[in-house]
């Protein structure tokens, strides 16, 4: 996204900072040529981060957050006219989401604030909200604001797609399994959850092994359909706890969620609690649909290899057979108008050398 343009009249040749895979980059275009100069942090982490760049016509100098970054070569330097903060989405440019303040060239201090009201007093205003409102990302997406638009991130939870409402999932075949055979550090928690839909009965959903103990974990539905939870702690303790209330085989969904701890154990069905066990509580043979699957961090059905997560069998990966799942999704609030105007701060500059400174996983 770009934070500053300085421009020649016809808008071919600039001075330009803007962020690039996080990090700060200083350009220079002129005759064609082009020339970058990059920092070696990061700065897209919602903190303040002072920038200063330099450039004549030997040297080019960055020095970001005290670090400092040279290079010396041959600069022919534009002739620049207008210099704009941020940009305008109608030349296709990112803009800038974020703050700045402190704003120097040529050593002289620009009052951004007067600008912006000055020129259009519609500009951003104190309190603004922006474009990420409630219910915007479903399922615990993550909504990020962008210049003129936002964004969900669907990373820490098992769903996809542009809201994080799209089921990423698997048909598993009667036959077929899949299987983890060890954990990783992202992998390393004590909260799993799974989403399944089935006729399937007396089959096991998720079945677990420690490698250097007697301790296991089966969760299975039974004969009757019901949810069966068998924990043994390789010594003394077997628990054998059957949930009632709901049919898992009745081809609807059925989202799974667990947690063990030092204390207890604890599972939910959709959403309702379903098993509690007190005490230290320290993965599929079955036909049907499983989606949803995530464990620890990491969401295996999303991302197989680097989950580690192995199969055999005819196992259909990227969706579930059926296009609607039966649950409620939470009602979105109308998108309305923003509260953010977009506006862009021009004006013109005769001075050709500058300074910019101070862009503020159980078993």
């Amino acid at each position: 996204m770009t934070i500053w343009t300085w421009e020649s009249a016809n808008s071919e040749r600039w001075f330009q900072i803007f962020i690039r895979g996080g990090k700060i980059v200083g350009q220079i275009v002129n005759a064609g040529r082009t020339n970058e100069i990059v920092s070696d942090a990061s700065v897209n982490d919602d903190k303040w981060h002072s920038i200063y760049w330099e450039v004549d016509p030997n040297s080019m100098k960055l020095i970001v957050d005290g670090q400092e970054k040279l290079l010396s070569s041959f600069y022919l330097l534009p002739t620049t006219y207008t210099y704009i903060i941020g940009s305008r989405t109608t030349r296709g440019n990112a803009g800038f989401a974020g703050q700045i303040k402190g704003l120097y060239i040529c050593g002289k201090e620009i009052e951004i604030g007067q600008m912006v009201r000055k020129q259009n007093p519609l500009g951003i205003q104190l309190g603004a909200t922006g474009y990420c409102q409630v219910n915007r990302c479903s399922n615990n997406g993550t909504c990020e604001e962008f210049y003129d638009t936002y964004k969900c991130n669907c990373s820490s939870s098992p769903f996809g797609g542009e809201k994080c409402e799209q089921e990423v999932g698997m048909w598993v075949p009667l036959g077929s399994k899949i299987y983890i055979p060890w954990q990783h550090p992202d992998q390393m928690a004590t909260c799993y959850r799974m989403n399944v839909y089935t006729n399937s009965k007396n089959v096991s959903l998720i079945k677990s092994k420690a490698h250097f103990a007697e301790s296991s974990f089966n969760m299975s539905i039974d004969d009757f359909g019901f949810l069966n939870v068998l924990i043994y702690d390789g010594f003394f303790f077997l628990h054998n706890q059957t949930y009632k209330k709901q049919i898992i085989n009745d081809d609807k969904t059925k989202d799974i969620e667990f947690c063990a701890s030092l204390k207890e154990f604890n599972l939910k069905l959709n959403g309702e609690k379903a098993i509690h066990l007190e005490g230290n509580f320290f993965i599929f043979y079955f036909t049907g649909c499983v989606s949803r699957l995530q464990v620890g961090s990491t969401f295996p059905l999303k991302n197989p290899k680097d989950s580690r997560l192995k199969y055999k069998g005819k196992l259909k990966f990227g969706s579930c057979p059926y296009d609607h799942l039966q649950y409620d999704q939470p009602p979105e609030i109308d998108d309305g108008a923003s509260d953010i105007q977009i506006s862009s701060v021009v004006k013109n500059q005769q001075n050709l050398l500058f300074i910019t400174r101070k862009i503020l996983f159980f078993l």
